[in-house]
């Protein structure tokens, strides 16, 4: 279970993004199943995670923002596949979890820290080791969590209120338009108005600032 730290559907070439080529995963698409009605339950990091290893939404996991810890009666799929004796469940990556340590529901191979320019490495080779030496006569379950492309929020950390963000170097023409929805929703839950870093950000930031990121 290969997971992208905030890696967008509309953002690999296999799904017809013309910005950006990314042949592995439209390669990994290729041999496998898309499941392009599917969605993630939040759009911050940890609340995601919740979700995803629980087959439950954050308002049930208790991680509703990624400072929220798991709520501790909630059994992950780590937890659950030891319970019933299923496949043996390995993790190598990010975990990002408060209140539950990666320990207590999986054997943790290799737990990663940001910048994944960094560590992304480690678990790409801890991974490859695994595979070459994974059990023959037992079944197992393995998640993988790479950090990128999340870095790229630290370029916005640091670009926020620098007037020259946008210069990358790309012409205009290289530049994606800001999508249909960029403009913020005046009426969005106050939740999200509190937690959403665009929101911070977009007053110094011009839409061609968006674009470069």
């Amino acid at each position: 279970f290969i997971t992208a730290d905030e890696l967008a559907w509309e953002s690999l070439s296999g799904n017809g993004c013309p910005w950006a080529r990314t042949p592995h995963l439209d390669a990994l698409m290729g041999r496998g199943t898309t499941f392009d009605l599917s969605y993630c339950a939040d759009t911050s990091c940890s609340p995601s995670r919740s979700a995803w290893y629980t087959g439950r939404p954050p308002s049930e996991t208790g991680v509703v923002t990624n400072r929220h810890p798991m709520e501790p009666s909630v059994v992950d799929i780590g937890q659950w596949l030891t319970a019933q004796k299923g496949p043996e469940p390995h993790y190598i990556g990010k975990w990002h979890l408060r209140g539950r340590r990666c320990g207590e529901s999986f054997e943790a191979l290799y737990i990663a820290a940001p910048p994944g320019v960094l560590t992304d490495v480690a678990t790409m080779r801890t991974t490859e080791g695994f595979l070459a030496n994974r059990p023959t006569d037992s079944p197992w379950f393995l998640a993988v969590n790479l950090i990128n492309p999340h870095d790229i929020c630290y370029w916005l950390g640091r670009s926020a209120s620098d007037p020259e963000a946008r210069e990358l170097g790309l012409p205009e023409a290289a530049l994606p338009a800001v999508p249909e929805n960029f403009a913020v929703d005046p009426d969005e839950p106050e939740l999200v108005r509190r937690t959403s870093r665009r929101r911070t950000n977009t007053p110094r930031w011009t839409p061609e600032k968006w674009r470069a990121y």
